[in-house]
């Protein structure tokens, strides 16, 4: 069976959300085989092992010509990945190999077998690391990239372990990694964004249509995002967005707070959903809209004077309530299981 990056994250979500209960410790460990990496058994438990304390470490840097507006694919299994601009029309790599091994010459085996396969054709780069087909070895080896890439370059990222971290890249992003951090700042057209196991942060991004944000276990924080749909998920974290313009938001977690300050737009639609904490609103009140407001457990209360339509107590200790404020142009839902919904003004 061919194992994708989707099937996996999907995996991990489904488990997750079958049993809330567990939302709260959420334990990600994954054993894979790739395609095109080889078969590594991948443990994170096994990687700081005692065992390899003997280190090796090679670097090398590649470049290529690629344009002002080219496109780059990478792909890593155990390694950091930092992204930033650089003037001109090349993408200059450079690549850290760090080998650990139960004694040197172990560690020197390990960077000998993993190999960085690289591909440029037609202003796109591909670049992977290809690990050898050895289902147990004597040696852990990880590859961190370091990328300068001409601001508008479209860039996609896949990795299992390890960090992301993009700076003012003004072309298409799409970042993936399984288990670690993800970090953007100043992009412009940033559509995809997930992690596993991992926190999110988005500072100064954009998007032309649809932002989507996205971890198991983890954090979200956006700042300053400007997109037409913004969909911000996670299981087990808070999900937190300050100084968001956009027409459709979608902010979701299981377990923790979800946090909302920005401006509405006339006739934009904005979901905030939780199990377990609560929806705290900060609004200017310059734009009015429809409310509902649900918590099982919880108060809803609104610092902006809604026109209440319905208070409803139905359904053992459920409340809900219905109302508008000005012009009722957009449309803002907030639910929480066990917490309190409240709205502010800014």
């Amino acid at each position: 069976m061919k194992i994708t990056w989707q099937t996996l994250a999907a995996t991990a979500l489904i488990t997750a959300t079958a049993t809330p209960a567990l939302a709260q410790n959420v334990d990600v460990r994954v054993k894979v085989a790739l395609e095109g990496l080889g078969h590594l058994a991948w443990d994170t438990g096994d990687w700081q092992s005692s065992r390899y304390r003997a280190t090796q470490t090679d670097r090398e840097t590649r470049r290529f010509t690629i344009g002002t507006s080219g496109q780059l694919d990478l792909e890593t299994m155990v390694g950091n990945i930092t992204i930033r601009p650089s003037s001109g029309r090349e993408v200059v790599v450079e690549i850290i190999k760090e080998a650990s091994g139960v004694n040197d010459a172990a560690a020197k085996t390990g960077l000998s077998r993993v190999r960085i396969d690289s591909d440029e054709r037609a202003g796109r780069v591909t670049i992977k690391t290809v690990y050898p087909n050895e289902r147990q070895s004597n040696y852990r080896v990880s590859v961190d990239y370091i990328v300068s890439a001409p601001a508008g370059t479209r860039i996609s990222t896949h990795s299992v372990s390890g960090d992301v971290t993009v700076e003012g890249i003004n072309g298409e992003l799409s970042l993936n990694t399984t288990s670690g951090n993800v970090t953007v700042t100043n992009a412009a057209r940033l559509t995809s964004v997930k992690t596993v196991s991992g926190d999110l942060v988005l500072r100064s991004v954009g998007a032309e249509g649809l932002l989507d944000a996205s971890t198991i276990s983890g954090e979200i924080l956006a700042a300053g995002v400007k997109a037409r749909r913004l969909s911000l998920t996670t299981v087990s974290g808070s999900v937190t967005a300050r100084d968001v313009i956009a027409d459709d938001v979608t902010m979701q977690t299981m377990s923790d707070d979800v946090v909302f300050d920005g401006a509405l737009t006339p006739r934009g639609r904005y979901e905030f959903t939780t199990h377990s904490g609560n929806v705290r609103l900060t609004l200017d009140g310059k734009t009015g809209f429809a409310f509902e407001g649900k918590t099982f457990s919880g108060s809803v209360r609104s610092d902006l004077q809604v026109q209440v339509s319905t208070v409803s107590n139905r359904r053992a200790s459920t409340k809900t309530l219905t109302g508008t404020f000005g012009d009722g142009s957009a449309v803002v839902s907030a639910t929480s299981f066990s917490g309190n919904v409240v709205i502010t003004k800014k």
